[in-house]
């Protein structure tokens, strides 16, 4: 009977023993610390930040890196990572006691555009460490999803067939624009009537504030839009191009005009 008690008590006293195999340097790991902020919108100009960490018993003789990819998104065209030059790249854990240091490395950065679109939800990824003593992930996260939020509103034509207001800015002093404006105190506007002439293109009865009728094409698809090379009147002629804040309602474009005695770009704004 001793034996029996005396092995119960042994199995109860291994089975009750600590675990210390999480110091070991197989259980030392780094991974990202989720943020307080997992969305960005696109015009912000703000960057999402993503919060790496190393921890466990890590003392590290030698620095290491750690690869990531970016999914979910085009590089250049819907983000960028400041830094950084693609989808993947490089964080490098410096040499040392690294328990608990945060490296803040890894910020995607919104492309802005004038396109209504879906919001586009990343996924940034941890891949394997240099250093094969570090594991990726627990208690740490080996990836996260952030998103980039769409602040763009649908193009309707109806918004733009009416009048607008309009004031222009010139790139040089001339005796057009004494103040460098029109008019001339730069916050006043003109009235300008936009009419459809044809599909996707709207004419103007007062540009320049000077009664020119002008075709303006406009592209829907990236709302943009062209000012066709044209003539205003013998000797006059007019090129541009420019963009459409949908939500504002907002031209905001580039013309170029030549005549007799005049050669300049001029930025018009027209507010519907």
């Amino acid at each position: 009977m001793k034996k029996y008690i005396f092995l119960w008590a042994l199995i109860a006293v291994i089975s009750c023993s600590p675990d210390n195999s999480y110091k070991t340097a197989s259980h030392d790991y780094v991974g990202i610390k989720k943020p307080t902020k997992l969305t960005t919108t696109e015009d912000s100009g703000v960057p999402i930040t993503m919060n790496l960490y190393t921890g466990g018993e890590l003392t590290n003789a030698a620095s290491f890196d750690v690869p990531y990819t970016i999914t979910g998104a085009t590089y250049g065209t819907d983000y960028t990572v400041v830094g950084g030059s693609s989808a993947t790249g490089t964080v490098t854990i410096p040499a040392g006691d690294l328990s608990t240091v945060a490296f803040n490395t890894i910020k995607i950065m919104p492309v802005a555009n004038a396109v209504k679109q879906a919001n586009k939800v990343l996924t940034v990824t941890l891949g394997t460490p240099t250093d094969s003593n570090i594991k990726v992930g627990y208690p740490l996260l080996p990836s996260i999803d952030v998103t980039i939020v769409d602040d763009d509103c649908d193009y309707v034509e109806a918004d733009y067939i009416k009048t607008t207001q309009a004031k222009e800015t010139a790139s040089t002093s001339n005796p057009f624009y004494p103040t460098g404006c029109y008019p001339s105190n730069c916050t006043s506007t003109y009235a300008v009537v936009m009419t459809k002439t044809a599909t996707n293109t709207l004419t103007t009865d007062n540009f320049w504030g000077s009664g020119y009728v002008i075709n303006i094409i406009v592209d829907p698809a990236t709302n943009t839009l062209s000012i066709p090379f044209q003539t205003l009147e013998p000797g006059w002629t007019v090129i541009g191009s420019g963009t459409i804040a949908t939500c504002s309602k907002t031209w905001t474009f580039s013309t170029h005009i030549v005549g007799p005695g005049y050669d300049d770009t001029n930025v018009n704004i027209y507010k519907f």
